[in-house]
């Protein structure tokens, strides 16, 4: 008896975790309280036909639940899944996801956090752009951030880039307007254009000395931006075009 309520069970896939557990071992769900209540459980599973599922894509969500836990076993999420759900609110992502597609989370304007698991290597272009996230924390598996992955999503605060990505893409993230603080790892090796044109809030930026190429206007319009440190390297004047105070020190 004791053994038994010393476990969480997951409400979706019925496994038993250690009590203090706060994600499902097993599919990656949030626990909380209410998982070991048995109409729980069967109330996600009666959810399952809200997923569209074909080998192993995640093709498209048709529910409106807020609260959202994508089935273990899917390996990509595919284009346009959860594009233009404003009743999306949280996603658990499980482990066995790979690839979340282009454009999967596009305009979903009350997604407010993520987590994304060090299963996904790859994100496609606009897969979270013009959300409402406001702090994401990325896969550590990823090469690249690519095009326009996070444009237009004006409540990002801070974004800190992992060790693992080598390239920021083309306006990955232009016009998150209220983009603070931006955290680079040594490993970025390039920067593309517009990559953070248009981040009016956007102060200070330290650039790793592991970055070798600067494409224009990847600064561009950003207002406020007062400061850079950055190596010796070769740039466009056009990167910091519109940036009327900027002060750039170098390594």
């Amino acid at each position: 008896m004791k053994e038994l309520y010393s476990k969480k069970e997951c409400v979706f896939c019925g496994y038993k975790c250690d009590k203090d557990s706060i994600f499902c071992t097993c599919c990656g769900a949030k626990l909380s309280d209410d998982n070991i209540d048995n109409n729980n459980l069967l109330n996600t599973q009666q959810n399952l036909k809200d997923f569209i599922i074909v080998e192993n894509i995640l093709v498209k969500y048709q529910g409106k639940e807020h609260n959202v836990i994508i089935p273990y076993g899917v390996s990509k999420i595919g284009a346009e899944a959860f594009c233009l759900n404003y009743d999306l609110e949280t996603v658990v992502i499980p482990d066995t996801v790979v690839t979340i597609g282009c454009s999967a989370f596009s305009a979903c304007h009350n997604l407010k956090s993520l987590f994304i698991p060090n299963s996904v290597k790859k994100i496609e272009k606009n897969a979270f752009s013009n959300s409402g996230l406001q702090s994401i924390e990325l896969s550590t598996s990823i090469k690249d951030i690519d095009e326009k992955v996070f444009y237009g999503c004006t409540n990002l605060i801070n974004i800190n880039i992992p060790d693992s990505v080598e390239s920021i893409g083309f306006g990955a993230f232009s016009f998150c307007n209220s983009l603070i603080k931006v955290t680079m790892s040594n490993s970025v090796k390039s920067i593309g254009a517009h990559a953070f044109s248009g981040c009016k809030c956007l102060v200070s930026v330290e650039i790793p000395t592991s970055v070798k190429n600067i494409d224009a206007f990847a600064f561009k319009s950003c207002y406020n931006l007062t400061y850079i440190l950055m190596p010796h390297i070769k740039y466009e004047e056009n990167v910091f075009l519109e940036c009327p105070n900027i002060n750039i020190k170098y390594y």
